[in-house]
């Protein structure tokens, strides 16, 4: 027992020795050398070590991203602004909307701005029948069928197209009206109406046909060759101006078919003077001659369709005669009747010249 107490004693009185600073060097340096090493030891230690290693480590991570990132947004931009495309197809489609109204003026969809449909063009409407339309082409068509192709003379010209006209229409209602009847055509009425249609077609023996305008000495103003061949290629270049052939030919030829227009008809080539008809030969249709001189002056001719179709029963029965020869020369004919004797000279029935 005394020994502990002793004991306790002996650690009581070094506490309160160690309180009271018996011995102060020692007991206050060796723990305040300690925490003072490891402190700042430990401190620089862990903030020096991390800190060069995430040094370099934080600019190379945070530069790569961020050259990275930001080409990535560039495109994401550049392809959100491409919407500037809507505002091309905008356009495209405004083109498209600009026909319509031009739609509308179309000589299509408007026969008033048609060009052609002017006054004196093939397609001026000159009548309507029922709905149907007559142009200007329909009737020049039907005047050369009924004129044979001959020029109409100026002064006769508005007369004449009002009775041409006039056919025209009854054509049109006619045509309209047989074409709703049923009617049933035998044979023998369908060939006649065939052979008087092709007859009637047949060319005209082989003629020409030509207008002139002869520029004479000695007529009008005109007193030298010269002058005359001059007044030749004027009138001549008028013509190829649009002016009016039976015009011009009334004011300057001294030929008397000025009174026709100039026009001479059909006519055998041997007929004229050799230098005119084979002039008129060598042109085409409608065309008109640079000046040809003959005997009696200088001729600006223009040549015409000759024989168009045959008009009249003598013509008519001209060309079926000589449909018919035509036929039975290329034709391979067996005739099987006998031979018959000489015919009388009556015709059965009829009496003889005796009685």
């Amino acid at each position: 027992m005394k020994s502990l107490a002793a004991i306790m004693a002996t650690g009581l009185a070094l506490v309160v020795i160690g309180c009271s600073g018996a011995k102060p060097a020692p007991a206050p340096k060796t723990p305040a050398k300690e925490p003072a090493k490891t402190a700042p030891a430990a401190a620089p230690k862990t903030e020096a070590a991390p800190a060069p290693k995430a040094d370099p480590a934080a600019p190379k991570t945070e530069a790569a991203p961020a050259p990275k990132t930001e080409p990535k947004k560039d495109p994401a931009a550049e392809t959100t602004p491409e919407p500037k495309a809507e505002p091309k197809a905008e356009p495209k489609a405004e083109p498209k909307e600009d026909p319509k109204p031009v739609s509308k003026t179309d000589p299509k969809a408007d026969p008033k701005a048609d060009p052609k449909a002017a006054k004196g063009g093939k397609d001026e409407v000159v009548a309507v029948v029922d709905g149907e339309k007559i142009t200007r082409g329909d009737l020049d068509a039907f005047t050369a069928k009924v004129t044979g192709g001959r020029p109409i003379p100026a002064s006769q010209k508005a007369q004449a197209e009002q009775q041409i006209l006039s056919m025209l229409i009854n054509q049109a209602l006619l045509k309209k009206f047989i074409s709703a009847q049923k009617i049933e055509i035998d044979e023998e009425a369908l060939f006649d109406a065939k052979l008087r249609t092709y007859v009637q077609r047949m060319p005209g023996k082989e003629n020409l046909h030509a207008r002139h305008i002869l520029i004479k000495v000695g007529e009008g103003t005109v007193k030298t060759d010269a002058e005359a061949l001059a007044l030749a290629k004027s009138v001549r270049k008028e013509l190829a101006g649009g002016a009016d052939f039976a015009a011009l030919a009334a004011k300057h030829s001294a030929c008397p078919s000025k009174k026709d227009g100039g026009d001479l008809g059909d006519f055998a080539p041997e007929r004229m003077v050799k230098p005119f008809s084979d002039a008129v030969k060598a042109m085409k249709v409608n065309d008109v001659s640079d000046p040809v001189k003959t005997e009696f002056g200088y001729h600006v001719i223009q040549r015409l369709p000759a024989g168009a179709a045959a008009s009249g029963p003598e013509a008519m029965q001209e060309n079926f005669q000589k449909l018919v020869e035509d036929l039975r020369a290329k034709a391979k004919i067996e005739n099987k009747l006998p031979v018959p004797p000489p015919a009388p000279m009556g015709l059965p029935g009829m009496p003889d010249d005796d009685e």
